[in-house]
């Protein structure tokens, strides 16, 4: 049962991922069970109760979940760059056992999650500097083109 529920969860979180924020309801506090408080921030959209807050209404998470996620953009975005975004979602499936791209927003994944996928990226990025992962070359002539 428990494993359904995180399923659901999870399904859900990937889901309000996909959505325009504007589109997303107010989320609901998993601690106390109401609707959390919002308030616009010259950051967005925040929102928040109990101790656990989120932006653009995405689901509430506690300060432990925050500073593990904190990391994953830099780290993501400089990986996804040196590979490209094709490489790097390949690599990082191989890494952390997934089905599907959306599964790496950061913005859904729990404290254990964002640990998990900070190690992978870490790994992955030694394995590089090591020359043991080596950026794919484009497909296209696209590249050359641009210059």
């Amino acid at each position: 049962m428990a494993v359904n529920l995180l399923r659901s969860e999870k399904a859900h979180a990937e889901h309000l991922a996909r959505m325009k924020v504007e589109d997303r309801p107010v989320p609901t506090c998993p601690r106390c069970g109401f609707v959390a408080s919002e308030n616009t921030t010259k950051y967005g959209l925040r929102s928040d109760c109990c101790g656990l807050w989120s932006w653009n209404r995405m689901p509430l998470a506690d300060a432990k979940t925050h500073e593990a996620r904190k990391h994953l953009g830099p780290l993501f975005s400089s990986l996804s760059q040196a590979l490209g975004a094709v490489q790097f979602y390949s690599e990082m499936r191989k890494r952390v056992d997934m089905k599907r791209a959306e599964e790496m927003t950061i913005s859904t994944m729990n404290e254990v999650t964002a640990k998990k996928f900070r190690a992978a990226a870490e790994d992955l990025l030694m394995e590089m500097m090591a020359g043991n992962v080596v950026a794919n070359a484009p497909k296209s002539g696209t590249a050359a083109r641009r210059k």
